[in-house]
């Protein structure tokens, strides 16, 4: 759908393919921040894909890359998870109205209360193990299975 390139200077050059044949459709955008640099590009295009006149925008992050290991101990840090909310929540509205962000994250309900996803994005969060769970009995798995909350989400 996308494709990634960059300019001699190392800034994206970013182009969406069959951009008219999104008008009128219902576009859900699988984002991937493993790197800064990914969250830069892909914000990008996640602010573009509203603006092409779709008819409804759904962003699906598997996790919240800042808010893992993130702590506020002392004057003088900075909340980059709280940056990377507040960029979220302004993703233009789409012709059917606000984004639908789900974030799957094993630090969801740490994520939560943040309290900083406000704006344009309507948010959900949904555990992974959750998730990963749903999609076995899909499979017709029979299992049995345990979930350990790591020592961050403490």
């Amino acid at each position: 759908m996308c494709l990634f390139r960059s300019f001699a200077d190392g800034f994206p050059n970013i182009f969406i393919n069959n951009a008219e044949e999104l008008r009128g459709q219902h576009v859900a955008f699988l984002a991937s921040f493993s790197s800064p640099a990914q969250v830069f590009e892909q914000l990008s295009v996640i602010y573009a894909l509203p603006r092409l006149f779709v008819a409804s925008f759904t962003l699906v992050l598997p996790f919240f890359p800042t808010g893992s290991f993130e702590r506020m101990e002392e004057e003088g840090d900075v909340a980059t998870a709280f940056t990377l909310a507040r960029m979220l929540s302004n993703i233009p509205i789409s012709r059917g109205g606000p984004t639908s962000l789900v974030i799957y994250d094993i630090h969801a309900l740490q994520v939560c209360v943040f309290k900083a996803f406000k704006g344009s994005s309507i948010v959900f969060y949904a555990l992974l193990h959750e998730l990963l769970l749903n999609i076995l009995v899909l499979l017709s798995f029979n299992l049995t299975y345990t979930s350990y909350v790591d020592q961050v989400a403490t």
